[in-house]
């Protein structure tokens, strides 16, 4: 006859549902991937939302991005924790809301223009010089192209075999 062996007893007691118990999970929403030039998606307890990336140089923003002038919609307040701490206790916010419109006039929040951390663009000509360069390096070119022009018969259709 075998003995019951107790480690094997606590396994199947532990492996066991509990009946009448639910799991609570704490849920934070993806970070929002559209967010306007100069602003970053941020996620909370308080939702998914786009917040300024401020700078004043170059060097504070990351991602190989730079510190130029940009206007935002951004709406600005303070608001409860979201469920984390007591609601008593109030957190400053700023959600960036999309680029500001032509006219200056957002539809939520307020235009404000400050530097903010952006792409690099995508041509610059910072540090670049004209002076002193010449057009030389076109002439090559140039005669390249008259070069293969005068390969093609005087129709101007290209040279056949039995044309030769």
């Amino acid at each position: 006859m075998h003995r019951p062996r107790p480690w094997l007893l606590a396994l199947v007691i532990a492996a066991s549902p509990v009946p009448g118990t639910t799991a609570a999970a704490d849920s934070i929403s993806v970070e929002p991937e559209d967010c306007p030039t100069g602003s970053a998606g941020v996620t909370s307890h308080c939702g998914a939302e786009c917040a300024p990336l401020p700078c004043k140089v170059d060097g504070d923003c990351r991602d190989k991005k730079v510190c130029r002038p940009t206007k935002l919609c951004i709406e600005k307040g303070e608001r409860p924790g979201c469920g984390r701490v007591p609601d008593q206790i109030k957190y400053p916010y700023q959600v960036v809301h999309g680029e500001c419109p032509s006219g200056g006039k957002c539809g939520k929040g307020t235009c404000e223009e400050a530097r903010r951390c952006v792409p690099p663009p995508l041509l610059s000509c910072e540090g670049c010089h004209v002076g002193g360069a010449s057009g030389a390096w076109l002439f090559p070119l140039l005669g390249l192209a008259l070069l293969l022009l005068r390969r093609r018969s005087p129709a101007g259709r290209p040279a056949r075999e039995d044309d030769r």
